[in-house]
């Protein structure tokens, strides 16, 4: 008896709560490269090239140290993928081509 007295004084407290979660199609989508257009396709191709060259120049001149080239190994064969999928037509997201064409003195780590 007392169990259904507690239930029936909580019930109007409890109607201004609500459990419920948003929608998934309200949050954001990120960008992917099937969006782009043949020119934004081809300025990409260029920028993580470019970043490739930049991270074999500075691998090669500006560090000695084993886990710095390691980084930058990892950087290029990053945007070695990014790049063959995108010659293959392949989708990834383009946070990936931000992250891979990043300040080449800054290789992120696996």
């Amino acid at each position: 008896m007392a169990f259904v007295g507690m239930a029936l004084i909580s019930a109007p407290l409890l109607q201004g709560v609500s459990f419920a979660q948003g929608a998934p199609a309200a949050m954001a989508t990120a960008a992917m490269a099937s969006s782009l257009s043949a020119a934004d396709k081809d300025a990409l191709i260029k920028k993580l090239q470019d970043a490739k060259a930049a991270d074999k120049r500075a691998r090669k001149q500006y560090s000695t140290e084993p886990l710095t080239q390691a980084g930058y190994d990892r950087k290029i064969t990053q945007i070695n993928r990014l790049l063959h999928k995108l010659n293959k037509g392949e989708d990834f997201n383009l946070s990936d081509a931000d992250q891979a064409a990043a300040a080449p003195g800054k290789p992120e780590p696996n």
